[in-house]
């Protein structure tokens, strides 16, 4: 019988060598907590490249409150990290050591939370298509954001290494680092049983109402007038001029543009239409008022027809104390500005076939359309949320426009706008 031979391994175990002193000594992972935390922490230099998930090194959701992150991880951390939001609450830091921005992509639109330095100081985002709203953040100040059918808490703001807020401001020998907790909730919006409205025009009411009788039919059509290019004629309150005018353009030359305009650059939106070169017209708001303009050719004159209207374009509605419903439409109240007129804190309109609101941080834009009901979104002191969108008279929504057999057409809007300190 033959001898075998073959190879013996041997495991050898070393001590370890003797490295660079670590400028500061490793955290553990934070574990949830049952409140968060109240105070920074100093952090190390680097984290596990597997960890890039992990609430414990960037902040990302957690179905429970978390420390914030503990280690300079920006660079590792995914920007943005995208989550599903859910029907139990989840809580997550914005950070500039671990995620600054966060995606919610499951439900339409999708939104965004970020945390923006690019100024020095930092502000919270909350974003999605038709929204943006930008607030500064600072200790001690709790925050609540709607976006459509999700309430976001800005729980906390923790000053990071090296930084303080002082007098009003953050402060640091270098770049400010911060830490940003937020909590997402769904909102279960509760169905108010519309009730006969007690207006013409849609004003302020504590109650959602049925669309009012001012809003309800397209007003009938009244006497027609002519104005040549180069002419302005008085039409009751109101001037009206039809004249070449040239448009900035960004980055190129001025471009010419024939309108119909009101000379008073104050007037209720729309108040300038712009006659182009395949003769189409468009319509003008004057108060109680609605001018229908249109040509045959360019420079050729226009007609003007006059349309009577039962409500105002403007309304002034004092600042609510509670939720407070109120009717927005193309023969009705076009604008409205909520607290002093001189300096509205918001300021709601229909202009161009789309529902705006703006405030001093923010703003929302949409195409009216059955499908924004149910939008909502936080301004500054107030959250909007569009109740109904209802048609005048036969007008219907079609590929996307709304159509009617008269004229003109005619959409309304009724939101509920609500104090949110």
């Amino acid at each position: 019988m033959g001898m075998r031979t073959g190879t013996i391994l041997t495991l050898l175990i070393l001590p370890a060598c003797a490295g660079p002193s670590q400028t500061s000594t490793p955290e553990p992972p934070p574990q949830p907590v049952a409140q968060p935390i109240a105070a920074g922490t100093s952090g190390v230099t680097s984290m596990p490249a597997e960890a890039a998930g992990d609430p414990a090194y960037c902040g990302t959701p957690s179905p429970s409150r978390t420390a914030p992150p503990t280690v300079k991880a920006h660079n590792n951390c995914p920007h943005p990290f995208v989550f599903t939001a859910s029907q139990q609450p989840q809580y997550m830091w914005l950070s500039t050591e671990g995620t600054f921005k966060f995606e919610e992509r499951s439900h339409s639109p999708r939104f965004f939370m970020h945390l923006d330095i690019s100024k020095g100081q930092p502000v919270l985002v909350v974003e999605n298509a038709a929204y943006k709203y930008t607030t500064p953040i600072a200790p001690d100040r709790s925050r609540t954001f709607r976006v459509n059918n999700w309430q976001i808490l800005l729980e906390q703001v923790v000053p990071g290494p090296d930084t303080r807020y002082e007098a009003n401001t953050w402060q640091s020998s270098g770049q400010v680092r911060v830490h940003a907790a937020l909590r997402v909730d769904p909102v279960l919006t509760p169905f108010d049983t519309p009730i006969a409205a007690t207006t013409t025009c849609g004003d302020p009411s504590l109650y959602r109402t049925s669309l009012p009788l001012g809003l309800a039919q397209h007003p009938a059509p009244g006497a027609t007038l002519t104005i040549n290019h180069g002419q302005s004629k008085k039409l009751g309150d109101v001037e009206v001029e039809y004249v070449t005018r040239n448009r900035p353009v960004q980055g190129a030359a001025p471009e010419p543009r024939t309108t119909l305009g009101l000379r008073d650059s104050s007037a209720p939106y729309p108040n300038v239409v712009e006659l182009g070169a395949d003769h189409s017209g468009g319509f003008i708001r004057a108060d109680r008022e609605l001018l229908l303009a249109s040509r045959g050719a360019a420079k050729k004159p226009v007609t003007v027809r006059r349309f009577a209207l039962a409500c105002p374009s403007a309304l002034a509605v004092p600042a609510p104390s509670a939720p407070t419903w109120l009717w927005l439409g193309t023969f009705g109240h076009t604008r409205a500005v909520v607290g002093d007129p001189a300096a509205p804190a918001l300021t709601l309109e229909i202009k161009y076939g789309q529902l705006w609101a703006t405030s001093k941080n923010g703003t929302y834009s949409r195409f009216i359309a059955p499908d924004i009901e149910q939008n909502a979104f936080s301004l500054d002191g107030y959250i909007v949320e569009v109740m109904d969108v209802e048609p005048s008279g036969d007008d219907r929504y079609v590929e996307g426009h709304w159509r009617s057999d008269t004229m003109i057409s005619g959409v309304n809007v009724q939101v509920r706008v609500t104090p949110n300190p």
